[in-house]
């Protein structure tokens, strides 16, 4: 059996939000005692995204502290273009530099129906989930290019297969699908690697659910502390895994992927024709897990008859 070095991250500054409690609070103490430098980003709010209390943050900081780690708080609303950029320059200013972000803040408003869904509820949601993740990632982007080196790992759901009353957090978490497909390619050729994590553990969020003896269940095997190594891990040095969504919890750890299938050909006639085979296309089987838009497109084009050439590798770049 190989013996390998334990993960490290002496001398290396990661954003982690949403720290103050739960998820993130665990992911920053964790890195913290393995070398880090964190910024400990959290405004202290409700669930819906309301007030401010710095206790949290602060109350981390002192935490890594006393067990002789790095850290300072940031308490900025990353729901705003201002806050989510300034975690990144917080963290340039306290450390002097930026290797990772961890995106696990969130709002979770009781949406209820779509139909009554708050406009405003769905902006938040979105503003403070996806939007602080492209903003944040924008910010850092020329510090993880000169240093051709960084990491980010933004929290996603399970709720991306869907969930009633939910629409706003559903759609929020589901963003963060095109965001590391398209940005892990970015970052490919640079050691910038872009990935997701759909954690289960108890949290704020989930101790909302009824009491029954599977919440119990679930509170007890799905803690925070067994999300964390995974975080951690897609964070350092040591990964190179890049442009994935990994479901963890409890211990177990598995992949989540977009995948399309071969399909049924000859349905371009008339609508009955659609009518008519539209079981054979809903069935499962004979599945692609396509790496990109370009792999996707070239694969389908060659079912159909394409014949592609060595120029033809990316169908979809764009002319100069």
């Amino acid at each position: 059996m190989n013996e390998t070095s334990p993960v490290r991250y002496d001398g290396r500054a990661i954003l982690v939000t949403g720290a103050g409690r739960g998820m993130g609070r665990t992911h920053a103490l964790a890195l913290a005692d393995r070398g880090a430098s964190v910024l400990v980003a959290d405004r202290g709010v409700t669930m819906s995204g309301d007030g401010l209390d710095t206790g949290p943050a602060n109350e981390v900081v002192a935490e890594i502290r006393a067990a002789g780690g790095t850290a300072e708080a940031y308490s900025g609303d990353l729901s705003t273009e201002d806050g989510a950029r300034g975690a990144v320059t917080a963290t340039l200013a306290a450390f002097g530099r930026i290797d990772g972000i961890i995106h696990n803040a969130s709002t979770a408003p009781d949406a209820g129906p779509m139909y009554e869904t708050p406009d405003e509820v769905f902006d938040r949601t979105i503003q403070v989930n996806v939007y602080a993740a492209f903003h944040m990632a924008k910010a850092a982007w020329p510090a993880f290019l000169s240093q051709k080196f960084g990491r980010i790992v933004v929290v996603t759901s399970h709720s991306i297969y869907g969930n009633a009353n939910s629409v706003p957090y559903t759609t929020a978490k589901t963003g963060y699908i095109g965001f590391i497909n398209s940005l892990s390619i970015e970052g490919a050729d640079h050691n910038i690697t872009v990935n997701a994590v759909a954690p289960t553990a108890r949290s704020r969020m989930t101790e909302r659910m009824q009491s029954s003896d599977y919440t119990d269940w679930l509170f007890e095997t799905m803690t925070p502390e067994t999300v964390t190594p995974t975080v951690a891990y897609l964070v350092s040095e040591a990964s190179s895994v890049n442009g994935q969504i990994l479901s963890v919890g409890g211990g177990r750890v598995a992949r989540i992927t977009l995948a399309e299938s071969r399909g049924v050909l000859g349905l371009g006639e008339s609508i009955d024709d659609v009518h008519q085979r539209i079981d054979a296309v809903l069935a499962d089987g004979d599945w692609m897990f396509p790496a990109s838009i370009a792999e996707r497109g070239l694969v389908v084009a060659e079912m159909m008859g394409w014949k592609p050439s060595a120029v033809d590798r990316n169908p979809y770049a764009m002319r100069n």
